[in-house]
């Protein structure tokens, strides 16, 4: 492995497959649109962006032996991501969204049956070595609470460990662990749940990263949309930035 720092990513590998209709929607009904396909999972999303920045990558997932994950592990390296250690299992995980004539997501559909049923209990712990020697570990809830659980138990300070919490739902899983990770990047609703409370106003907002700061966590990103990210760490840094539409 050398003396070169690397980053491993833990968590979905996806194929996404997405539809945008030509005009408004009618349910119970075929409609034209454009559909296409391409990689995705949010691990994955991340790694091949610190892969295209030119950092060292490893991703550990499960992929199916099927066309979609022979899509998905070529996807992987051309981005230039290492897939030598991932696991196999039978159909490939799908995230399927239509979307409207406006852009905005009609309906998502996922199916991470492989991640959370078909990864084998000793996945993780075999990937010991590589993972611990990460200096950077990147990971998503999507295999579900035993996996995490497997991987914060691996993961040693000094590394930093990153997560963001996909959903609602998931964030329900990473919120009594939030304390265990170095970094989270949640959204404002994803937030609300990592930190008991809702956000109504921007006191609100900086009061729900104090708490997830006071349980552990060093840095807090929170993605808003439209109006930019917020960011917040336990030295006491405060920001909040936003680009021009």
């Amino acid at each position: 492995m050398g003396n070169q720092p690397y980053i491993v990513g833990v968590g979905a590998a996806n194929l996404d497959l997405n539809g945008a209709s030509c005009a408004p929607i009618h349910l119970r009904d075929s409609n034209p649109g454009h559909i296409s396909l391409s990689a995705g999972g949010v691990t994955r999303n991340v790694c091949e962006n610190l892969a295209r920045l030119g950092a060292d990558v490893k991703l550990l997932s499960c992929v199916g032996d099927d066309v979609f994950g022979s899509y998905i592990c070529r996807s992987c390296v051309e981005a230039g991501i290492d897939i030598s250690h991932e696991a196999r299992g039978a159909h490939s995980s799908i995230y399927l969204s239509i979307l409207d004539a406006d852009g905005d997501m009609l309906v998502g559909m996922s199916d991470m049956r492989i991640v959370q049923q078909d990864l084998p209990a000793d996945y993780l712990p075999s990937q010991k070595q590589l993972i611990q020697g990460a200096k950077v570990v990147t990971c998503d809830p999507c295999m579900g609470e035993t996996a995490l659980l497997q991987l914060l138990d691996l993961c040693q300070p000094p590394q930093i460990v990153c997560v963001d919490p996909v959903s609602c739902a998931y964030a329900r899983v990473v919120a009594p662990l939030i304390g265990r990770f170095h970094t989270a990047k949640p959204n404002r609703m994803e937030l609300e749940i990592l930190a008991g409370m809702e956000i109504r106003s921007d006191a609100d907002l900086q009061r729900a990263g104090e708490v997830v700061l006071n349980k552990g966590l060093k840095r807090l990103f929170v993605s808003l949309g439209a109006e930019g990210c917020f960011y917040m760490d336990d030295t006491g840094a405060v920001l909040r930035r936003k680009l021009r539409p």
